[in-house]
């Protein structure tokens, strides 16, 4: 009876356990939001990060990211193109939903309705001016600056006599800010309490704060482009003008924060983001965001103490930075212990000294003993240590060229393929083959050939980027894993690489000669299980190079799409 009960409650789990995982396959989602800015910018950092927390609470969520990029592109071409390049990158998967943050990327969504149809759309945009109507299949939930109560919370923790408002009106975005802050506050306060410094050159700003009157503010409006022409990342420019100023610096950005800004009532990135995953993924379940929720109270403790700004002024929620307690008040129970312990330590040795001098000098004898052999223990660990990390290193690497070897451009091909899996991000393999080596070996000798194989590795050295992974895999087949590259990118790295090889000339003794490479070149997919199917792939494109009169290089993916055309970058020899 008692095994009856075991084997009846085993099958129960695994049933459980099957169908947790039907249900999981059932309910997977694919989101994709789609970014105004440059993943470069804090704000735009902030904002994702705050999206991947909230989709992390789902573990079958697969999450797309895109960047619009308005502020450098913010012609209509660019973003016809934007367009096309959605439509085909996303015509074999099945979205859940999109979402939009900040005004560009809305209007562009909104404005091509084609796009991802039946598909349930998220505007998040920083404006409360987008009137569209909308269908059903749309949601819009407008987080747009607080300027005005970031301003009044300026006045109301530093109350000061003279207000600067730093801004640009030379950039799409710093334009659209400086634009929006004038209408959110009244008249009255623009006309006769706040001087402006817009679109003034760096150097000329900088030395400007530098020497403003006492009891000063400035308020930070974002410089994407100074003055003098110059481009900047926002979170730069303030680190340069708070770093100078002679007066408190606060703004609307929470993203802003430890570049130098006292802070205030912001509006956060990553809540932002945060906001924007909940509503993608409970939409109908939870009530969808308003304007608050994305604000908060940030602080620097470093510029409150700088500028003799009170913490017992602050609101109750406030979120403190750099607030670091002393280091006494860190470590207060270790250094009383450690204070008690010398305490006695003394009282002993004082006891101890009188007692017998002579135990004293033996104990002190055998502790210098001890350290001399904790010494040279530690100096053998460090010897064997770096005789361990060389034994690796000289494991994975290939004695003739110092480029890595099969086992580990396998090794690393595999992690980059696994982070290409998670991070949608790409990679391609370059396959490389010395035409007609066998020549140069019965030519002019194994040592030539050697030569040839260290001149090649030369090369790709100097025409590769140092993230790119390279390796000797074979006698003479090369290889090469290139990352975060377009295809047509990818091409032209090879065949600078081809043309680089064939224009060197080798010395050997008397002789001189040069060799020319072969080059298949594969492309990482999706369905790709592991870097086997891409090397597979790309060592056909190899042969067919091979095939084609050597000397050339080939996209393999090019030619699987046609199988009587394929691309050619190099001219046929």
């Amino acid at each position: 009876m008692a095994i009856l009960l075991k084997l009846r409650l085993v099958l129960g789990l695994l049933l459980a356990l099957g169908y947790s995982t039907i249900v999981m396959a059932e309910t997977s989602k694919s989101v994709l939001i789609i970014n105004s800015w440059s993943e470069q910018l804090p704000w735009q950092q902030s904002v994702e990060r705050g999206f991947l927390q909230a989709m992390d609470a789902e573990s079958n969520t697969i999450v797309y990211t895109e960047h619009l990029d308005a502020e450098r592109f913010p012609t209509e071409d660019y973003q016809d193109g934007f367009a096309s390049y959605l439509t085909q990158k996303y015509k074999s998967i099945e979205l859940e939903s999109v979402v939009a943050e900040s005004l560009p990327a809305v209007e562009f969504l909104m404005n091509n309705k084609s796009l991802f149809k039946n598909i349930h759309r998220f505007y998040f945009p920083d404006s409360d001016k987008v009137t569209a109507t909308l269908s059903s299949d749309e949601s819009l939930i407008p987080i747009f600056e607080d300027y005005l109560g970031s301003f009044n919370e300026m006045l109301r923790i530093y109350n000061p006599d003279n207000i600067y408002v730093v801004a640009d009106s030379l950039s799409f975005s710093g334009r659209n800010q400086l634009q929006r802050f004038k209408e959110a506050l009244p008249t009255s306060l623009l006309n006769d309490s706040i001087t402006f410094l817009v679109d003034m050159p760096m150097t000329e700003l900088v030395e400007e704060v530098s020497r403003l009157p006492e009891n000063s503010a400035i308020f930070y409006l974002l410089i994407f482009k100074d003055g003098a022409g110059k481009d900047f990342i926002p979170y730069k420019a303030a680190q340069r003008i708070s770093m100078a100023a002679n007066a408190p610096v606060f703004s609307v950005w929470e993203s802003l924060m430890g570049s130098g800004v006292v802070g205030g009532y912001l509006l956060s990135g990553e809540r932002v983001g945060r906001l924007a995953g909940n509503a993608a993924l409970y939409f109908g379940q939870q009530p969808l965001p308003i304007t608050k929720d994305a604000f908060e109270y940030y602080y620097d403790a470093n510029q409150l103490e700088r500028f003799a700004i009170n913490k017992k002024d602050l609101p109750e929620t406030t979120i403190l930075i750099n607030d670091f307690p002393s280091f006494y008040e860190s470590y207060k129970l270790q250094i009383n212990l450690t204070v008690l312990a010398l305490t006695l330590l003394i009282v002993l040795s004082i006891i101890l000294s009188v007692v017998n001098r002579k135990r004293r000098y033996l104990v002190n004898a055998l502790q210098t003993e001890q350290d001399l052999l904790e010494k040279r223990v530690l100096e053998r660990t460090q010897e064997l240590n770096q005789l361990r990390i060389k034994a690796e290193k000289d494991a994975r690497t290939d004695v003739l060229t110092q480029l890595n070897n099969r086992r580990a451009f396998f090794e690393l091909g595999s992690l980059i393929h696994s982070q290409s899996v998670r991070y949608k991000r790409s990679y391609a393999i370059l396959v490389m083959d010395v035409d007609l080596f066998k020549q140069v070996n019965d030519t002019y000798g194994h040592d030539a050939g050697d030569v040839a194989l260290k001149r090649l590795a030369h090369v790709m050295y100097a025409s590769l980027r140092s993230s790119d992974i390279t390796a000797r895999i074979g006698g003479e087949e090369f290889a090469a894993i290139i990352t975060d590259l377009s295809d047509n990118n990818v091409l032209h790295k090879a065949e600078y690489l081809r043309a680089s090889l064939e224009k060197e000339e080798i010395t050997w003794k008397a002789h001189s000669f040069s060799i020319t490479m072969s080059i298949g070149v594969a492309y990482y997919s999706p369905n790709d299980k592991g870097i086997s199917d891409v090397l597979k792939r790309a060592d056909q494109a190899l042969y067919n190079a091979k095939g084609h009169g050597r000397n050339q290089v080939i996209d393999t993916s090019n030619y699987a799409l046609n199988a009587t055309t394929h691309l050619v970058v190099s001219a046929v020899k």
